[in-house]
């Protein structure tokens, strides 16, 4: 767009009509709403921020959604002040100022996906766009998440199968990790199973700070941490990252929106399986299908679950634990986008194989 002016003047932009919203419930509500944005070559910032400064580093201007964005750029920032901006409207104003001849303003305008392969072709800096919630490290994981999909995707011709053989790609890539978060929660458990009927003990003969300073001496003769069961959290946490931006990745993806796969018929929302006759307040009005297989997997897994050192009671607390956390993911997963949880879901039961596998050939 080029503008020829002898004099000041404004530019109003009111978005919220032309960009599509998310309607979901509960968390994944997360992935609703559309916000006003500012780009540099750096980061991704709220328009809010920046408003009546002249911030010559901004190079793209406008809001995103979910999967859309309207983004407008100036040749000549140093004349433009952002005004006027309104975040519940979606709305900015831009005023330029004119020399008293006639000047030339030239505007670049996008209106697009928020899709790497065509904010490319715009501009390296709308790169900023993708995952811009996280850090550059993250960031980094996320870019080559990213890749791992586009490549699945290649090979089936299906975003569904895509998601199923990235559960198989991401679970294989990471065996080592998991190799070592077993082994630590394996020592965990080893040093947990030794200890606590000592400390049960403890707790049976004295109390108070008897029983404290008993169970402190335990610890300390025997060269064991009070904290040693801080290191099975470590190894879980090592995991974490990658499980961020597979889920960043996969939520932020176009290339799911409206594609069907199985029942779901939009691998971008909820499954939404069944049509309720009332809403459920948080959950919505549909019935979703894959959060219940995926607890049911989980769940199945739970009761399954042995390790060579936990016996009795707390074999009984470690399954517990699995079944409050199966629990809670069914609540936070019920209304994601149900790319998500099938990858999840998938993930879970790549899992379980293993471990009914392994226990089968432990016991032959």
């Amino acid at each position: 767009m080029t503008v020829y002016s002898d004099d000041s003047y404004d530019l109003m932009f009111n978005l919220k009509n032309i960009l599509p919203q998310e309607n979901i419930s509960g968390f994944g509500g997360l992935y609703n709403g559309t916000r006003l944005v500012a780009i540099n070559s750096q980061k991704v910032e709220s328009l809010v921020s920046l408003s009546n400064i002249k911030d010559e580093e901004t190079e793209w201007l406008g809001a995103r959604s979910r999967f859309w964005t309207f983004l407008i750029n100036s040749d000549d920032l140093s004349s433009t002040v952002i005004d006027d901006v309104n975040e519940e409207n979606l709305s900015f104003r831009l005023k330029v100022s004119s020399a008293d001849a006639i000047s030339k303003h030239q505007f670049r305008i996008y209106f697009g996906p928020v899709e790497r392969s065509q904010i490319e072709t715009v501009s390296p800096t709308l790169n900023q766009l993708m995952y811009s919630a996280l850090w550059d490290w993250l960031r980094l994981i996320c870019r080559a998440i990213e890749i791992l999909f586009l490549w699945c995707l290649s090979i089936t011709g299906n975003p569904g199968l895509s998601i199923l053989l990235l559960a198989v790609s991401v679970k294989f890539l990471l065996y080592p990790l998991t190799s070592i978060a077993e082994k630590w929660q394996s020592q965990v458990n080893k040093t947990q199973a030794w200890i606590q009927p000592k400390i049960n003990e403890i707790n049976k003969q004295y109390s108070g700070e008897a029983a404290n300073t008993k169970i402190l001496n335990l610890y300390r003769d025997n060269n064991i941490s009070p904290f040693f069961t801080i290191k099975g959290l470590f190894g879980f946490l090592i995991q974490v990252p990658i499980f961020i931006a597979v889920f960043d990745v996969l939520g932020e993806s176009i290339l799911l929106a409206g594609q069907s796969f199985l029942f779901i018929e939009d691998l971008s929302k909820p499954d939404q399986w069944l049509e309720l006759p009332f809403v459920i307040p948080f959950f919505g009005s549909y019935f979703n299908l894959l959060p219940l297989l995926m607890t049911i997997i989980t769940l199945v897994s739970a009761m399954s679950y042995r390790d060579q050192y936990l016996t009795g009671d707390l074999l009984k607390d470690q399954q517990l634990k699995l079944y409050i956390m199966a629990a809670l993911f069914f609540i936070l997963f019920f209304t994601f986008p149900s790319g998500m949880v099938l990858y999840w879901t998938c993930s879970n039961l790549i899992q379980l194989l293993k471990s009914l596998v392994i226990k089968k050939s432990s016991l032959a």
